[in-house]
């Protein structure tokens, strides 16, 4: 899974935004462990959303399934976003599933304590 830098950074700004910013892991190993051990790491956990999201999608489209699959493997190995941004309206798409997904971490990190809902 991959998320380009310009992406990236803004779901990580979305998520700072939304008072999540200590739940954040510090670099790539901690975040890999917190994944590995099933832990909460909203950043990834909205990537993780996002991918899924359009990996759905590709299936709805009325592309050949030669097609479907290289954008399924294109969202694999890079940017699902820049992917999403290329189509009509992508812009306003990638900014509601940034902001989505962003919320759904949220929604998570309250439901489980992990933020208090008043501070948002």
């Amino acid at each position: 899974m991959a998320c380009c830098t310009k992406h990236w950074d803004q779901l990580k700004k979305s998520i700072e935004k939304k008072g999540m910013k200590d739940l954040i892991a510090k670099n790539g190993e901690e975040c890999a462990q917190r994944m590995t051990e099933g832990k909460f790491e909203p950043l990834m956990g909205a990537l993780m959303s996002i991918i899924t999201f359009t990996m759905d999608n590709i299936d709805k489209t009325e592309a050949s399934e030669e097609e479907k699959n290289k954008l399924k493997m294109e969202t694999i190995i890079g940017c699902p976003l820049c992917i999403v941004n290329s189509t009509k309206n992508g812009q306003e798409i990638v900014d509601n599933w940034i902001d989505g997904s962003t919320t759904d971490m949220l929604m998570y990190a309250i439901e489980n304590n992990l933020v208090e809902a008043t501070t948002h």
